[in-house]
């Protein structure tokens, strides 16, 4: 590799941030004329990386959000693929964030390039490998994403159920094997009521997708009424493994729904400092705060979920009712 490459890192969560930022600095030391850009978030850019695009901007709390962050994935993708077809990239690192980076690992072998080279990522499939191990592959076909799936999502944002129902079962007959289809389909079910068949669907993928944690969680917490131990205990393995927000703020939800709300709290915070951006983990933080009679704190968190949520555009909780909230504990411990 030349003495000053210009290197692509991409790293979607913020477990992933901090082991790319640990790649960045060595890098830096081994090549100090090297120019890093990346998807990524404050642990990449403290470590000097110019961030394109801010993770924070692509992380989801349940899975009607995961539909709605599709159309934002496709338009990343787009951009990186259209800046390894111009050859911008001597190499690119993908680090964990397996539902976007097979696809981003696909256009990167794709992509013309002057001479051969290898599409280097960390590895997500739990058979590539152990976790943080860098696995070096020469690529595969590019990955054709469909084009009904944003069709389908609107749909499904619309309420108009059975028209998403009709789109994402289409996308199915022509890709059996559809993630982004499956999840769509469970989401619909869950709307419905139909625990039965969103669990089917949650299983489908996973028969697929061993380690797919939007299909974990949505099966445990679709499960962990009916048994709220197994899934707790199933919910604290999949932590143990890979610990992520979206883990934490599903265990946070099982110890709520029984009234633990000092475990929920504690589950909460958790997924609040993974992902400190996210309005809907400060907000449920606060939830649980109010609850273990702690207003002060409390009244802190949910202003900064409506400071997130100013931010981000969007929340998945009432932005009344957290104003009125706000209203009452500041008044309350004045």
């Amino acid at each position: 590799m030349k003495s000053n490459p210009r290197i692509y890192i991409s790293a979607g969560e913020p477990s992933a941030d901090a082991h790319a930022a640990a790649v960045a600095t060595a890098l830096r030391r081994r090549l100090p004329g090297v120019e890093l850009e990346a998807l990524g978030g404050p642990l990449l850019e403290r470590a000097g990386v110019r961030v394109l695009d801010r993770m924070e901007d692509f992380s989801v709390v349940g899975f009607v959000e995961a539909l709605a962050k599709i159309p934002a994935h496709y338009r990343l993708l787009g951009r990186v693929k259209k800046a390894f077809n111009e050859q911008r990239y001597d190499l690119v690192i993908l680090v964990d964030y397996p539902g976007y980076h097979l696809r981003a690992a696909a256009a990167a072998a794709a992509a013309p390039r002057e001479k051969q080279r290898p599409t280097v990522a960390a590895a997500a499939p739990e058979e590539a490998g152990p976790r943080n191990t860098v696995v070096v592959s020469p690529g595969s076909a590019e990955t054709v994403l469909h084009p009904m799936l944003p069709q389908a999502y609107a749909a499904l944002q619309a309420g108009q159920l059975d028209q998403a129902k009709r789109l994402y079962g289409d996308v199915l007959g022509t890709e059996p094997k559809n993630a982004d289809a499956l999840l769509g389909l469970a989401a619909i079910s869950v709307r419905e009521g139909n625990s039965d068949e969103a669990t089917r669907r949650y299983l489908q993928l996973l028969e697929l997708e061993p380690r797919n944690a939007l299909a974990q969680s949505g099966l445990i917490a679709l499960l962990g009424r009916a048994d709220p131990v197994a899934a707790e205990s199933r919910l604290k393995q999949l932590i143990a493994r890979e610990p992520s927000a979206h883990l934490y703020f599903t265990l946070g939800n099982l110890y709520a729904d029984q009234s633990q709300w000092a475990a929920a709290q504690h589950a909460y915070f958790q997924a609040h400092h993974l992902e400190p951006a996210n309005p809907d983990y400060a907000y449920n933080l606060a939830v649980g705060l109010e609850h273990v009679s702690q207003p002060r704190l409390a009244l802190g968190y949910y202003q900064r979920a409506m400071q997130a949520a100013a931010v981000r555009g969007r929340a998945n909780f009432n932005l009344a009712q957290a104003q009125e909230r706000i209203g009452k504990l500041a008044a309350q411990v004045e």
